[in-house]
C-alpha cells in the first residue's frame, strides 16, 4: 500500500487474561509494542479494562515521535458479542485515549481470522479464558457460534476444563465419579487435607474465574502424564470446541474446504492441540487446519488498514514481519 494515511495504526488484541498492542506506521513498520492486562468486558470491571488501557497506549507512546495523531485504533476484544457491547467498548477506548483517535472494536475472533489467514476467507477458533468461534465466507458473510461468557457456556476453554476438573473432583469425593488420580492433584493444588476445605478454598478467593481456569494447566499435564480421567475431560473438550466450527462451515455453506486457524493457550497446547485437530477432521474432511500467519495483535492492524478503506500489500506485511521478529514468544 501506498503512504497516503498520515496517522499510525494501532491493533489491540485484548483477552481474558492480558492484551497486546502494535502499533505501525502507513507503511508497516513496527513503532511499538506493548502488553497488559486483561480486557474482557464481562470478567473486568469498567476501571481495571481503563487503567489496562491507559497502560498499553502509555507504553506505546513512549516510542512515538513528539507530535504525532491521527491513530487508527482496531481493537479485537474477548467478551464482545453485541452491537451494544461493541459501543461500550469504543466508550471505553475513547476515556482511555481521549479525542485523538478513531476507533473501531469487535470480537477478539475477528482478528484472529484477518492475522492468521491475512485476510483470507476461513474460520478461526479461539480457546483460551474463554472460547469463541468466527468465520467469514468468499462473499464476505460472517457467522459465529459460542462466545456466551464462561457462566453460560464457553467450552473448551481454560474456565471450562478447570469447572469440569473440579466438577470430576467433588465427585469422586462423594463416591459418585471414580476419577481419584485427578481428585489427589486437585487437593494437593489447593494444599487441603479434607476434600470439604475445597469450599473455603475456592470460595475465598478474590477471583474465582481465575482460581478456576487455572487448573486447566492440572487437567492437561494430567493428560499428558497419562491419567485416563484427564485425557477424557480433555477429548470431551475438544469435541465440543469442534462442534463451534462445524456450526459456523454450516451456517456459511462452507462446503467445500475451509481452511481453520487455531489459537489461544488452550487451542494450541501440545497435548489438546493434536486431539483437536484429529476431532475436526472426522468431523467434516474437507476442513484443513492452516498455521498461523500472524499473531492476533497484527490482525487488528491489518483490519485497522482496511477500516480506513486502504489494501494491505505485501511490502506492508513484510515491513510487520520483520519488526515482529524480536516478539514472535510474547505475541
Amino acid at each position: 500500500m501506498g503512504s497516503t494515511h498520515a496517522g499510525i495504526y494501532i491493533g489491540i488484541d485484548g483477552g481474558g487474561s492480558r492484551s497486546r498492542f502494535l502499533a505501525t506506521d502507513a507503511e508497516g513498520s513496527v513503532l511499538g509494542i506493548a502488553f497488559s492486562g486483561p480486557l474482557n468486558i464481562h470478567n473486568s470491571d469498567e476501571a481495571l479494562i481503563i487503567a489496562n488501557l491507559q497502560a498499553g497506549f502509555q507504553q506505546i507512546k513512549t516510542n512515538l515521535s513528539e507530535g504525532v495523531s491521527g491513530y487508527q485504533v482496531f481493537a479485537g476484544i474477548a467478551g464482545v458479542k453485541s452491537q451494544e457491547d461493541v459501543q461500550y467498548f469504543e466508550g471505553l477506548l475513547r476515556l482511555a485515549i481521549g479525542g485523538e483517535a478513531a476507533v473501531k472494536a469487535v470480537n477478539d475472533t475477528d482478528i484472529t481470522l484477518a492475522g492468521g489467514l491475512v485476510g483470507a476467507p476461513g474460520i478461526a477458533l479461539i480457546l483460551g479464558s474463554g472460547s469463541h468461534c468466527l468465520g467469514r465466507n468468499a462473499e464476505g458473510e460472517i457467522a459465529t457460534c459460542g462466545g456466551w461468557s464462561y457462566l453460560m457456556d464457553d467450552c473448551g476453554s481454560a474456565y471450562a476444563l478447570g469447572h469440569e476438573t473440579l466438577r470430576l473432583a467433588v465427585r469422586t469425593w462423594d463416591g459418585r465419579s471414580g476419577a481419584h488420580s485427578l481428585a489427589e492433584r486437585v487437593r494437593q493444588h489447593f494444599g487441603i487435607d479434607k476434600p470439604e476445605q475445597i469450599l473455603t478454598a475456592v470460595h475465598q478467593e478474590r477471583d474465582t474465574f481465575i482460581t478456576v481456569k487455572e487448573l486447566s494447566r492440572l487437567v492437561l499435564q494430567a493428560a499428558k502424564e497419562g491419567d485416563e480421567d484427564a485425557m477424557r475431560l480433555v477429548k470431551d473438550a475438544a469435541v465440543e470446541a469442534a462442534e463451534l466450527v462445524e456450526q459456523v462451515a454450516n451456517k456459511l455453506s462452507m462446503n467445500e474446504r475451509a481452511d481453520i486457524v487455531l489459537t489461544g493457550g488452550i487451542a494450541t497446547n501440545l497435548v489438546m492441540n493434536p486431539i483437536l485437530v484429529e476431532v475436526l477432521l472426522q468431523r467434516k474432511a474437507d476442513f484443513r487446519v492452516s498455521e498461523v500467519r500472524y499473531p492476533p495483535v497484527a490482525g487488528a492492524v491489518i483490519r485497522a488498514v482496511q477500516e480506513v478503506g486502504e489494501s494491505v500489500g505485501q511490502a506492508f506485511l513484510d515491513n510487520m514481519e520483520r519488526g515482529l521478529v524480536l516478539y514472535q514468544k510474547e505475541l
